[in-house]
């Protein structure tokens, strides 16, 4: 059994948010469009838990390229060239992306994007503020796995 890692994410509004007085913000001035484009998708797709090579660009092209329907057509092989790296490592971010039921998959080579993926990927102009709430939870598996050496002998 694995422990879903997936990030919750919700859109509160800011009277929700804290105070700045409580929360570390780091800011970062970004020259150009494309720059600051490029800088926020990286950081989005680190925040989801993406850790894998190139997801921020798999992240911007089905941003980028949907159709009508929400659809974007597109291989894993495409995009292994296109972004230089290997086919695998692409199949893993797809893999990902449908677990975590940002995408679909239609047919080969056409998939279904999410309405919640689309409004992750909306790009503020000129100035974007994403908080990130972090909280440690206990770790349900280790109670279990470590059940035997709590249990009283008989």
């Amino acid at each position: 059994m694995t422990k879903n890692t997936t990030p919750k994410i919700e859109f509160s509004p800011k009277n929700k948010a804290l105070s700045n007085s409580r929360v570390t913000v780091l800011k970062h001035q970004i020259a150009g469009k494309e720059a600051f484009e490029k800088r926020y998708y990286k950081a989005l797709a680190i925040m989801l838990g993406y850790s894998e090579k190139a997801a921020d660009k798999v992240f911007r092209y089905l941003a980028d390229n949907v159709t009508d329907g929400d659809r974007v057509i597109v291989t894993t092989k495409k995009l292994s060239e296109e972004f230089e790296t290997s086919q695998t490592w692409i199949a893993n971010i797809f893999s990902r992306m449908k677990q975590d039921k940002f995408i679909s998959k239609e047919a080969n080579g056409i998939w279904k994007v999410s309405k919640h993926f689309l409004k992750l990927m909306e790009v503020p102009y000129k100035k974007a503020e994403i908080v990130v709430s972090f909280e440690e939870i206990p770790d349900q598996l280790s109670i279990f796995d470590n059940a035997e050496e709590h249990t009283p002998n008989s």
